[in-house]
């Protein structure tokens, strides 16, 4: 038996976001999913496991920690909703959400940081800032 599409679409999303970030030098750490069997359908199912409602862990010398979301689908809200119920120190972290969309039939980034006061959608020069020349070298992977 197989899980869901999406959950295996939403995992090599997560994939593809942490190589980047390992890419322009952060050090990562991937939050995986567990697979467990519905006995009473007979399928198997993703058990969510984020960690403070985070996909992805991601720090780097020098520089802030960053908790990453990864969004394929359109209940972004809820999802800052979640990451507002942990109280952040926003002086030492930054909560991002990347937000997968297919354009063309290739899946693009849109990149948003949240805070305690909601969702702002980023530009270029933020990513640029995160990700460095990988930024350049990918700037088709960004809606921007």
């Amino acid at each position: 038996m197989k899980a869901k599409m999406t959950e295996r679409t939403n995992d090599d999303l997560k994939k593809t976001i942490a190589a980047l970030l390992v890419e322009a030098g952060w050090f990562v750490y991937l939050v995986r999913s567990a697979t467990a069997l519905n006995p009473g359908k007979k399928q198997y199912h993703a058990k969510k496991r984020d960690i403070f409602g985070s996909d992805i862990i991601a720090m780097k010398p020098s520089r802030v920690i960053c908790f990453i979301q990864i969004k394929s689908g359109p209940a972004i809200g809820q999802k800052i909703k979640k990451f507002q119920r942990y109280p952040f120190p926003w002086e030492f972290c930054r909560i991002l959400i990347f937000h997968a969309k297919k354009v063309s039939g290739r899946w693009k980034f849109r990149v948003g940081r949240a805070d305690a006061e909601g969702l702002e959608w980023d530009t270029q020069f933020f990513l640029e800032d995160i990700l460095g020349d990988v930024f350049w070298k990918r700037k088709n992977f960004f809606l921007t």
